[in-house]
């Protein structure tokens, strides 16, 4: 636990995510929750704060005092759930505070659990690309790559497979089972899928320092 709270304080303190909460505040202000513009800012948005800190880790040196400090696993996920957490977080806080400067005729029904959610996923998908690659370029970007991937394979050719969608995941239109529980669970379930392919990634990599 101590792990995370290290980590947290690191992403929630960083200027990245000062930034992703602006940005999403003014997004859902002049453009809309709910909008196109919105949906393809979220894998972008949430690997920012906290992605890439695996990489400025290992190359400053500083994991090989740090993991003396705790165990392996405690580490990985204390930088998992960190990133998660601050990916989901700055985003639902952006919006948040953009319900405020909407207008009553603007106002839309923010769903805030699958805004986390579905920033928790982009930010820990982005952390798993930013340990492959070692490039902070390629995690910022592997997201939306991955996002615009996906919404094209379900508007052509899978449209009955809606949990496809990325657009469905910060904000459901269609009828999940269980309703938002049924999403949160979904997305949970890829965060799981995340978490072992991160840890396997990651806990080879701590085998070679």
């Amino acid at each position: 636990m101590n792990s995370f709270i290290i980590d947290i304080r690191r992403a929630v303190g960083s200027i990245g995510f000062a930034a992703v909460v602006i940005v999403e505040f003014l997004i859902c202000v002049y453009s809309g929750y709910g909008t196109e513009t919105f949906y393809m800012s979220v894998p972008v948005a949430a690997a920012i704060p906290y992605s890439t800190s695996w990489i400025i880790d290992y190359q400053s040196g500083f994991i090989k005092q740090y993991i003396g400090r705790t165990t392996k696993m405690a580490y990985i996920m204390g930088k998992f759930l960190a990133c998660g957490v601050s990916g989901g977080s700055s985003i639902l806080v952006g919006a948040w505070l953009s319900s405020f400067f909407i207008k009553e005729s603007k106002q839309v029904e923010y769903q805030y659990l699958p805004i986390f959610a579905a920033g928790f996923v982009f930010a820990v998908l982005a952390q798993l690309i930013a340990t492959v690659s070692m490039s902070r370029y390629i995690a910022y970007g592997g997201g939306f790559v991955i996002c615009y991937a996906l919404v094209i394979v379900y508007e052509r050719y899978a449209k009955n497979l809606y949990m496809l969608c990325p657009y469905e995941w910060s904000d459901p239109k269609k009828d999940w089972m269980f309703g938002e529980t049924g999403l949160v669970i979904f997305l949970m379930g890829i965060s799981l899928i995340l978490l072992e392919c991160f840890s396997l990634v990651v806990g080879r990599k701590l085998n070679d320092i």
